[in-house]
């Protein structure tokens, strides 16, 4: 308001004399010390990520289910990977196909960085899954039959996924063999799916009272 003000009056373009970083910075530095007074006068609740994830259940438990998928794959492809010698092999060859484009297994690098890197878009990927899934649950509760959903698409997942190493990292499938990339996956769905159906009573309910077909 003070710096509209004081244009019209002074008929100054402060943006380009001052130059836009600074009106920008000025502005951003005002409206935190807005914001903290309010905070300190107690005149605003205190709001935190957590407490409004929390407060939704479909975004609280797709957080928890795509974290608990993310962990059973991740945690199943260290095992395999150790047990045949290389730690963090897997996770490293992806990291390597997606960030270095290496299309040979002597040409993946395990290091931090890809490591890492995949780690970061694995837990993503889960817990975009997760939230889907639990949006579909959470609605099955109303509509019992849409648990098929659910079903249909853990199994859409899971053939996108072996399609899309195939696509970016074909030269994975002989190394690693495709059954323990769909196990890993199974136990995946099922782990989450297990979590989901604890979550939900009603739809446990639902289905021991009604046989899957009611639509009302």
């Amino acid at each position: 308001m003070v710096l509209s003000g004081s244009v019209v009056v002074a008929s100054v373009n402060v943006v380009r004399e001052l130059g836009w970083p600074e009106v920008l910075t000025g502005n951003l530095l005002a409206g935190l010390t807005v914001l903290y007074a309010l905070h300190v006068s107690g005149a605003t609740r205190p709001i935190t990520w957590w407490k409004t994830i929390g407060s939704n259940s479909v975004a609280r438990e797709g957080i928890v289910t795509g974290l608990i998928g993310a962990g059973v794959v991740a945690g199943w492809f260290l095992l395999f990977d150790v047990l045949h010698g290389r730690p963090f092999f897997t996770p490293g060859a992806l990291g390597s196909a997606l960030f270095l484009g290496s299309s040979t297994v002597s040409a993946v690098s395990v290091n931090a960085a890809t490591v890492i890197g995949y780690t970061v878009l694995h837990i993503v990927a889960f817990t975009v899954t997760g939230f889907f899934a639990a949006a579909i649950v959470t609605a099955a509760e109303d509509t019992p039959p849409l648990i098929f959903g659910a079903v249909m698409f853990f199994a859409v997942f899971e053939a996108f996924f072996m399609g899309l190493l195939a696509v970016v990292a074909e030269f994975l499938i002989d190394d690693l063999a495709w059954w323990t990339i769909a196990v890993g996956n199974i136990l995946a769905a099922v782990v989450m799916g297990w979590y989901l159906w604890e979550c939900h009573p009603k739809l446990r309910a639902e289905l021991a009272s009604d046989p899957l077909d009611r639509t009302d």
